[in-house]
C-alpha cells in the first residue's frame, strides 16, 4: 500500500541517488596529457609554439617546449586554462585564458596548439598505451 510514509521514503531515495550521481561526476579526478606537438584536425594544421607555460584550474603551471608532452590531474568536467607563450629567454609574449569541457574518456589529451589556434575542442584522442 502506497501511503504518505512510503511516498516520503521513495522521494528521499530518489534525492539521494541524484545527489550521489552529481557528486560522482563533479568530483571525479582525471589523468590528462598536455601536448605541445603540431596537430592536424579537420584538415587544418595547428603548429606548435616554441615554449609555453600551461596552468589548469589555477594550479601549478607546466612548462613545455615544442614537441613535449606532460601529464597532469584535473578534477571535474569543466576546467579553466591559462596558456602563456614564452620566448627563449622566458619572457611572456602572449597570454590566452579559456574554458573547456572534459571529454568522456578515462584518459584525454589537451592539445595546446589546437587551443591557441581556436579549434572547436582542444581535447583530442589520447595516445594508445601499449
Amino acid at each position: 500500500m502506497f501511503n504518505r510514509r512510503n511516498g516520503f521514503r521513495v522521494g528521499l531515495l530518489v534525492v539521494l541517488v541524484l545527489l550521489g550521481a552529481y557528486l560522482f561526476v563533479s568530483g571525479k579526478q582525471h589523468q590528462m596529457f598536455v601536448d605541445n606537438k603540431e596537430i592536424a584536425l579537420d584538415g587544418k594544421a595547428y603548429p606548435a609554439e616554441a615554449f609555453v607555460r600551461v596552468a589548469f584550474d589555477g594550479k601549478e603551471p607546466l612548462e613545455l617546449a615544442s614537441g613535449d608532452r606532460d601529464v597532469t590531474q584535473v578534477v571535474g568536467p569543466a576546467h579553466t586554462v591559462k596558456i602563456e607563450v614564452l620566448n627563449e629567454s622566458g619572457d611572456v609574449l602572449k597570454t590566452l585564458d579559456g574554458d573547456f569541457q572534459w571529454v568522456s574518456t578515462p584518459k584525454g589529451m589537451f592539445s595546446v596548439p589546437a587551443f591557441l589556434g581556436g579549434a572547436p575542442s582542444p581535447m583530442v584522442d589520447s595516445p594508445r598505451e601499449e
